[in-house]
């Protein structure tokens, strides 16, 4: 653990290709406190345990950001900034992991945060409108294509434009990579935005700067 960097436990089982290991092997990350398995992907490649230790500054450049509301705590997953238009993402591996002030991403971690008990429940956040949808579905949006598995609300405040719970859009390549009204071919609520609308994201039914989603980790 390098000098001067206060941390938090985070322990690893394995990565995938890796051989079992009697003992949790014991790493720290920063405001965190994550167990990882057998499941970490990054972009679509993976990452193997070895690796991962090499990776002195890892921690220090995810900065895990965390918060308490409504009752639960929750892991920024996503965070962006589209800078009027001019912030856009290139493809699903960038929005797997990315770490570039405007552009923040772990989405390709979200195995990890998958709980038996609420399955992915998620919090997608606009500061500008002071609005949120708090849900939950089994399907991970990096995933699943235009469709949403085991979706339930929670506390939702936007339900205009089909909103549905998260997937890969049908405009993904073109418009934005997720969006949040599967089947559909619009792409309101999006995630990893690829094009401008109207000088910034859309959100639910305006354009909107900043996009948060959170998801539940305790």
């Amino acid at each position: 653990m390098e000098e001067g960097v206060l941390m938090k436990k985070l322990n690893i089982k394995r990565f995938a290709g890796e051989p079992e290991i009697e003992e949790p092997l014991t790493i720290f990350s920063e405001d965190a406190n994550i167990k990882i398995n057998e499941d970490l992907k990054i972009g679509s490649s993976g990452i193997s345990l070895s690796e991962f230790l090499t990776m002195k500054t890892f921690f220090d450049i995810f900065h895990f950001e965390t918060k308490t509301f409504s009752g639960a705590t929750w892991l920024k997953v996503y965070y962006t900034n589209s800078k009027n238009g001019t912030v856009l993402w290139k493809d699903v591996d960038e929005l797997g992991c990315s770490f570039q002030a405007y552009k923040w991403s772990i989405l390709g971690m979200l195995p990890y945060f998958y709980n038996n008990t609420w399955k992915y429940e998620f919090l997608l956040e606009y500061p500008s409108l002071g609005k949120y949808n708090r849900w939950r579905q089994t399907s991970n949006p990096l995933l699943t294509d235009q469709s949403v598995s085991g979706y339930s609300a929670v506390d939702i405040s936007m339900t205009q434009n089909n909103w549905g719970g998260l997937a890969l859009s049908s405009t993904k390549g073109t418009s934005t990579i997720i969006d949040g009204s599967p089947g559909n071919t619009t792409w309101y609520y999006a995630i990893g935005q690829q094009a401008a609308y109207q000088g910034g994201i859309p959100a639910n039914d305006s354009s909107v700067q900043e996009v948060y989603l959170w998801v539940r980790i305790g």
